[in-house]
């Protein structure tokens, strides 16, 4: 998996979040909070987004959103068997 860079407390990570098994092997809390979503956009369809959130240090990671095309074949964060 590679990350990218945008802002100084953002990155991308071409993944794919699976938070059920994040929070139970990172014993995440709030601050930390997933959100997928369909983004307005200036054309006639909504952009789908997806999104690892730290309140506290005021970061993201943009992952993949489910509906993605490239998120079928992508890695699952934590990594899983399917």
């Amino acid at each position: 998996m590679r990350l990218y860079i945008y802002k100084r407390q953002d990155v991308l990570a071409k993944c794919r979040i699976d938070f059920a098994t994040l929070e139970s092997d990172f014993s995440t809390s709030p601050p930390v909070r997933y959100a997928e979503f369909y983004a307005a956009d200036r054309y006639e369809f909504e952009h789908p987004a997806a999104f690892l959130i730290c309140g506290e240090h005021k970061s993201m990671i943009h992952v993949l959103h489910p509906e993605e095309s490239e998120a079928k074949d992508a890695p699952w964060f934590p990594a899983r068997e399917d």
